[in-house]
């Protein structure tokens, strides 16, 4: 699975992230993480996108502006 190869990523350890699988997989065991909570939120599937366009669906579904680097 994506999040499962992703967790271990070394730059998670710099943040307050998950950092390994085991942790992982309790989590989504405990919590519902995957479904939306209201209709309308946003949903953004980013195993095949890069921090860019994801940042970039974000900007765009709050409607913020975004300035040219």
């Amino acid at each position: 699975e994506v999040l499962e190869q992703r967790v271990t990523d070394e730059s998670r350890s710099r943040t307050a992230k998950i950092v390994d699988v085991a942790q992982l997989r309790r989590v989504m065991t405990r919590w519902e993480v995957t479904h939306k909570i209201n209709p309308d939120d946003l949903e953004i599937d980013n195993s095949n996108i890069s921090p860019d366009e994801a940042a970039d669906k974000i900007a765009r579904h709050l409607r913020l502006r975004v300035s040219a680097a």
